[in-house]
């Protein structure tokens, strides 16, 4: 049996806006080449999470752990904007001051009239950095995408952008891809195609998304966080059925007395129900209550079992 690597940890994560808690002292272990789907309602903190493991911003209380040497890159929400820069410009921004280098010297490469001496010293630059290798490196990820470096952002569609940016967060070769919403602006055969990215990439990727039938495809593993706080992270078995909709909640009987709601997936052989709160009221379906109730006791041994484990 394998041991399992985790490559980052966060212990006692607390981060709050003002009065508003956005996370409230969580626990999280990312383990080696898993595919983490982060879960939970919008203004959750589920962003929030991705940019304190990117680096983009620091927790209010707790740390974060990373395996030494381990490289993490973001695909953000946002798309580059439409501007005269080649997709050769934008992906070599992964790579700071050595790709500020390869910029300026493919772009007097294919100027009719070349600064010769500033392009050879340029050159003397980018081998000192080892940058041919990342001059390579970068075009590789470009022909895998099936982008072309000399085209503009200018005319480009949101889809084609989103393909800019995967790109651009792939060349650095990271240890940790973290994606936010990666399925935006995409059509149908475009999120096909990043399923097969996600798949091929050989590092661990945790990935936040509202498409459940994406996550299905890719995810082998959930973190929910709701509350503020990751309420269990589960691993997939055969399959894993994300529901954005939500079964109607019950009180269920006074000797266990929680309200229960069918949250998102499959766990061993029976459904996983999540403990919301106690004696909550709101209303619920009678038929619901009736197929609830035989397997409430084992839900909430599964649960524990999940929880505490």
């Amino acid at each position: 049996m394998n041991d399992v690597v985790s490559i980052v940890t966060c212990t006692n994560l607390h981060v709050s806006f003002g009065e508003d808690v956005i996370l409230d002292h969580i626990d999280l272990a990312i383990e080696k080449n898993e595919r983490l789907c982060v879960t939970g309602r919008n203004g959750s903190g589920k962003s929030t999470l991705l940019r304190l493991l990117a680096g983009e911003a620091e927790p209010d209380d707790g740390t974060i752990w990373y395996q030494e040497g381990l490289r993490v890159s973001a695909l953000p929400q946002t798309l580059p904007e439409r501007s005269q820069k080649t997709i050769f410009d934008v992906v070599a921004e992964a790579f700071a001051e050595t790709g500020s280098l390869l910029q300026q010297y493919h772009q007097l490469a294919t100027s009719p009239d070349p600064d010769m001496n500033l392009m050879d010293r340029l050159q003397q630059q980018i081998e000192r950095d080892d940058g041919w290798n990342i001059d390579h490196r970068i075009m590789a990820t470009i022909d895998r995408l099936g982008l072309i470096p000399s085209e503009t952002l200018m005319h480009l569609s949101g889809g084609w952008l989103r393909r800019v940016a995967i790109a651009r967060s792939l060349a650095a070769d990271p240890d940790l891809w973290l994606l936010d919403e990666p399925t935006n602006h995409l059509d149908i055969p475009a999120i096909q195609w990043l399923e097969g990215v996600i798949s091929d990439f050989q590092g661990t990727a945790m990935v936040i998304s509202h498409d459940r039938h994406f996550l299905n495809a890719v995810c082998t593993k959930i973190a929910d966080i709701d509350y503020e706080t990751i309420i269990y992270s589960v691993k997939k078995t055969n399959r894993l059925v994300l529901l954005e909709e939500t079964w109607p909640v019950a009180s269920i009987s006074s000797d266990i007395s929680h309200v229960v709601q069918r949250n998102a997936f499959d766990y061993l052989d029976a459904p996983i129900y999540r403990v919301v709160s106690k004696d909550l009221p709101l209303p619920y379906a009678p038929s619901l209550i009736e197929e609830i109730l035989p397997n409430v006791k084992k839900t909430i041994a599964a649960i524990n079992a999940v929880m505490y484990r």
